[in-house]
Order: C-alpha cells, then structure tokens, then sequence
C-alpha cells in the first residue's frame, strides 16, 4: 500500500511539474490569384486582304501568390509561394 502511495505522489508532482499548454498555435493563409488574358492580331495594310490570314496571338498568364502565415506563442513564421503559369 506504501508503494502505490508513492507512486501516486511522483504521479501528482510530476503533473505540477509539467506546464499547461498555455501557446497555441494559429496559422493563416491569404493571398490572390491573377489571371491575364490578350488576344491581338495584325491589321497592317497586308493584313486586309481577305485571301492572307495575317498574324494573330492569344496570350494568357495565372499567377497564384499564397501567403502563409504560423504564429505559436510569440514566434511567428512566414511563407510566401509564387506559382506562374504563362
């Protein structure tokens, strides 16, 4: 009976011992996406006729730039990522 006694005490100390997990941790992301769409074409005096196609482009762009943000306690990390598609 002595014994679990003592094993109880060491059990209570050690839980006073022991701090509370006082600092939680807390994480946000923000951020934007982009995106960039053009379309042109030529209309120069060679470009008129209706037997010559001319030249023309299509161009497109998405960028992606999330922002994550950790805080535990007072310390704080940052992470930026930047993700582009043309």
């Amino acid at each position: 009976m002595r014994r679990v006694g003592i094993i109880l005490l060491a059990l209570v100390a050690a839980a006073a011992v022991v701090p509370q997990a006082g600092a939680q941790p807390k994480v946000t992301i923000t951020g934007f996406q982009d995106l960039v769409s053009s379309y042109t074409k030529n209309l120069s005096m060679e470009g008129s006729n209706p037997a010559r196609n001319g030249d023309d482009e299509w161009y497109t762009r998405t960028r992606i730039r999330p922002d994550i943000v950790a805080e535990v306690g007072t310390t704080n990390g940052t992470d930026t990522l930047q993700l582009v598609r043309a």
